[in-house]
């Protein structure tokens, strides 16, 4: 944090873990980081898109995920991510594209990435653009569509390999 003074960290959101919750906000008082980080409630949907727009970086350094689709509305924002190499997060940041994976608990590996985008904010921003593009392809209709129409012939496929031959409106 010295070599970064006016960086903040938000934490945003309920506290699943109360106890958890509470050791953290120990440890910012322990280290006298009040002023740095700062301990937000949930949020409606439109106050996070707001604070994801704001924030220089996005990061979820989870041990495990589903598809991470929190990661996808920060990138909607324009803000690049750095999250965890678990579930469908990689699917999702495209390493040094849109943003970073790291190994989930590797907290020097984090670092170093969130250092990286501190120290390169003009490569950073572009980051963000390039995961707003990817956010707005990932979202649109056509690809929403064609997804669906992959679906319906393997499907069909399968079906046609069993030697059955309905079509995917009789499922």
């Amino acid at each position: 944090m010295r070599d970064f003074p006016s960086a903040e960290l938000l934490v945003v959101g309920r506290e699943e873990d109360r106890s958890y919750a509470n050791e953290l906000k120990k440890q910012v008082s322990r280290l006298a980081l009040q002023d740095r980080i700062q301990f937000l409630p949930e949020v409606s949907q439109q106050g996070l898109a707001e604070q994801m727009g704001e924030a220089f970086v996005f990061v979820l350094p989870s041990f495990s995920e589903g598809l991470g689709r929190v990661v996808l509305e920060a990138m909607a924002t324009g803000t690049p991510a750095i999250a965890s190499n678990v579930g469908g997060i990689p699917d999702l940041v495209q390493e040094d594209i849109n943003g970073f994976l790291v190994p989930p608990g590797d907290e020097k590996a984090l670092a170093d990435r969130l250092r990286w985008m501190l120290e390169h904010p003009t490569e950073a921003k572009e980051m963000g653009r390039r995961a707003r593009d990817f956010a707005e392809q990932f979202f649109s209709t056509a690809t929403y569509v064609q997804g669906y129409q992959k679906i319906f012939e393997a499907a069909q496929e399968l079906l046609n390999q069993r030697g059955t031959n309905h079509t995917p409106s009789t499922f």
